[in-house]
């Protein structure tokens, strides 16, 4: 193998690597934000009334 042929090779894996890193750090982040969120947790921080409204809101807190 060439030096040239060296060099693309390993261009190409550090490339290759960097992608799969960032992609993989997007999508564990992706997934640990879906875990923090529950279900109730979004639609009682929009609604407008206060939990002692909700008698289910306010049985979960």
């Amino acid at each position: 193998m060439s030096y040239n042929q060296k060099v693309w090779l390993a261009v190409l894996t550090v490339c290759a690597f960097f992608w799969l890193t960032l992609i993989s750090a997007i999508n564990s982040y992706d997934k640990s934000q879906d875990r923090q969120r529950e279900p109730g947790q979004q639609e009682q921080a929009m609604s407008p009334l206060p939990a002692k409204h909700q008698p289910a809101l306010a049985q979960a807190l």
